[in-house]
């Protein structure tokens, strides 16, 4: 899946603001993309997340691997 990533996303992500385990609405907010999207690199394990019933968390950290991985 090819996205436009926002390319200060991890400036963005490095905000106080943003705790160690960041909301999928966190994610789109710091990535630049829609909601499905983070949906879709959650389920293509892309990026690592788990649930709590029905809302998924992604730790802080698998969205920086996620974003220096994709910098090569």
């Amino acid at each position: 899946m090819k996205l436009s990533i926002n390319p200060y996303a991890l400036d963005r992500l490095n905000d106080s603001c943003y705790t160690d385990v960041l909301s999928v609405k966190d994610v789109q907010q710091i990535l630049g993309v829609c909601r499905i999207s983070v949906y879709r690199l959650i389920k293509s394990n892309q990026i690592n997340a788990f649930q709590i019933g029905r809302t998924y968390m992604i730790p802080k950290r698998a969205v920086q691997a996620f974003l220096e991985e994709r910098r090569g």
